[in-house]
């Protein structure tokens, strides 16, 4: 299966209630991924495993970055336990304001510039030893996740949510 990023969006308070007592999220975080349906679209967002790449394209590292480039993939705080690769972290609804704009402002069109697959495979951007092999295609496969996780923000930005991301 390997590694995926996952986000869900919050309201602030049941942001704060996590951060109060975090026990339950894991489970919370779970089922609101499995409760995705077209009309919930909006609400949680599976990005299989596009991730590291787009987060690569966006701050030019694989793990690191600065905000608010870094925020949309890999930012926040830590929340809770560990879930495998770290635990969950949250943005808050500034921040997701931030990822949000970087997202508006960077058009599939101008991340296509960024897809030089020399670069992610000398970098080892996850998962490695694909991108020279699969060159427009695994651009294609960026695309498609990389629109889905604008739309994403987009909505929780205009709604005044909290995101809550982990790599699982």
């Amino acid at each position: 299966m390997g590694m995926t990023a996952s986000f869900v969006a919050v309201t602030p308070a049941e942001l704060e209630a996590f951060k109060g007592d975090a026990t339950a999220l894991p489970d919370f975080f779970f089922e609101r991924l499995a409760e995705v349906m077209p009309e919930k679209a909006n609400q949680a967002l599976d990005i299989d495993k596009s991730w590291a790449a787009i987060h690569f394209m966006l701050t030019g590292t694989l793990w690191g970055g600065e905000p608010p480039e870094s925020l949309p993939i890999l930012g926040g705080s830590e929340i809770g336990a560990d879930m495998g690769y770290g635990p969950l972290r949250y943005l808050t609804p500034p921040e997701v304001n931030a990822a949000h704009g970087v997202l508006a402002q960077i058009p599939a069109a101008e991340l296509k510039k960024r897809f030089i697959p020399e670069k992610l495979e000398e970098a080892e951007v996850y998962p490695s030893g694909i991108w020279l092999e699969e060159g427009e295609e695994g651009f294609e496969y960026i695309e498609y996740w990389y629109e889905q996780l604008r739309t994403f923000y987009a909505s929780a930005a205009q709604a005044g949510h909290a995101v809550l991301l982990a790599v699982v």
